[in-house]
């Protein structure tokens, strides 16, 4: 975060329900692009701070004047520059600062999406006296003036990251890990006033799943690399077209035809995945496609996961069997025998005992046995964890959750087990949790 963190002890909102308004503190006025950069149809600016309106006002063009008292209404505007010139039209809406996650007052202004429009709105409002910000600093606001949870706000930051539906669903459910942990320290603090010790068996047990669940939802929220290998002709192309839903690689009868690495990015089973198609193994004498299968074998050592797809219905290879041991040792492995629409070799009934892996059948042309793979390929990639809302998802959580657990198995005293949970779950203004979740999302 560009500027230095707000302190602030207690409400900073005066009350804009009562006759009499009290000073409000001097606070700096942000301005923060809500909407993602590039060409689009609408920026929309969050102003935020004391005096937004009377900051703007003169850089507004319109029928009638902004007024505090009728906030929430749209208000079409023209925004003008210092020379009184038009730069772009505009709608505008005021809200209170008890109607806004930062507790200040906050303008909402729209205008045209596309990069100069934007750009020249944000000079505008730089000259109004707004300090161009990031969605970040906003949320520290609200967390620092008590709004915002600190949990709450990890998974605000991890959202624009979000590129899938069970991604973004798991974080809007993050509420379900604040409440379980706020009941569980209202628990402790009970218990310890009433000296019933039942209190540190339930946390401990709830640390100590909350930590075996950690790494599958970290999972969940990673960009993993899947290399689809094996020798030339198995399938490999139609597999990866199969399971990117499109055509997006090309398929022929010919051996040798992907000769390089060919990447599609697509959500499988609301996982983030970059499948790579790489080159077929064979010996060759071509000096690209050997190319093509170096570069091959560097994707597969350094991928989360490999899937070696096989031609099941011919005999098995010296090399192909030399292939499943080399790929063991990289990590994770699944062996799909594509094809499976022809009778089966026999060389292929004990693969399972030799690789370690169960093989798979399927059919990349009419998609028989795809359900099974890619119910294999979400297993290896959550690490046969099944991520749902209320699991520790950052590195923070997962260290107080550790240090929760590490203080009721040594037996330490109950008051550095609640101090460990209010850091956790943050209710209030916690300036040193902000900072470590910040730096975390950088």
């Amino acid at each position: 975060m560009s500027a230095p963190l707000l302190k602030h002890t207690g409400n900073p909102v005066p009350n804009s329900k009562s006759r009499t308004h009290p000073s409000p503190p001097v606070v700096e006025a942000l301005a923060v692009r809500t909407t993602g950069a590039g060409s689009g149809g609408i920026a929309t600016f969050t102003l935020d701070g004391w005096g937004v309106v009377a900051k703007l006002q003169p850089y507004l063009r319109m029928a009638k004047k902004l007024r505090l008292s009728e906030r929430g209404d749209l208000y079409f505007a023209h925004v003008i520059d210092r020379r009184g010139q038009l730069v772009d039209e505009a709608l505008v809406a005021f809200l209170a600062s008890d109607e806004t996650a930062t507790g200040y007052e906050q303008i909402e202004l729209s205008c045209h999406g596309g990069l100069g429009a934007a750009t020249a709105v944000e000079d505008v409002l730089a000259d109004a006296g707004f300090r161009r910000a990031q969605p970040s600093e906003l949320l520290a606001r609200a967390h620092l003036n008590n709004r915002l949870p600190i949990v709450s706000v990890e998974a605000q930051l991890a959202l624009p990251r979000a590129v899938t539906a069970r991604q973004a669903e798991f974080l809007l459910g993050s509420d379900v890990f604040l409440h379980r942990w706020e009941r569980l320290g209202f628990d402790a603090a009970m218990g310890m006033r009433t000296r019933d010790g039942a209190w540190r068996e339930r946390t401990l047990v709830a640390a100590r799943e909350a930590l075996a669940r950690a790494p599958s939802a970290r999972a969940l929220l990673c960009t993993h690399t899947v290399v689809l290998t094996g020798p030339v002709n198995a399938g490999k192309s139609t597999l990866a077209n199969r399971l990117a839903g499109a055509e997006r690689h090309i398929v022929s009868p010919e051996p040798g035809t992907t000769r390089d690495r060919v990447e599609s990015r697509l959500a499988l089973r609301g996982l983030d995945v970059a499948l790579s198609d790489t080159a077929g193994m064979r010996a060759t004498h071509d000096d690209l496609e050997a190319a093509g299968q170096r570069r091959a074998h560097a994707a597969a050592a350094e991928a989360a996961l490999r899937v070696l797809v096989l031609d099941g219905s011919v005999s098995l290879t010296e090399e192909q069997l030399d292939a499943i041991g080399r790929l063991k040792t990289a990590g994770p492995l699944v062996i799909a025998l594509n094809k499976g629409d022809l009778p089966a070799d026999e060389s292929t009934a004990g693969l399972g005992f030799l690789a370690g892996v169960e093989p798979l059948s399927i059919s990349a042309r009419d998609g028989t046995g795809l359900d099974a793979l890619e119910d294999a390929i979400e297993a290896a990639l959550l690490q046969n964890g099944k991520p749902a809302p209320g699991d520790p998802f950052t590195l923070r959580q997962i260290g107080l959750l550790d240090e929760i657990r590490t203080a009721l198995e040594s037996g330490f005293e109950g008051t550095l087990v609640v101090r460990s949970i209010i850091k956790l779950i943050a209710t209030r203004g916690n300036d040193e949790q902000l900072r470590v979740a910040l730096d975390a999302a950088r």
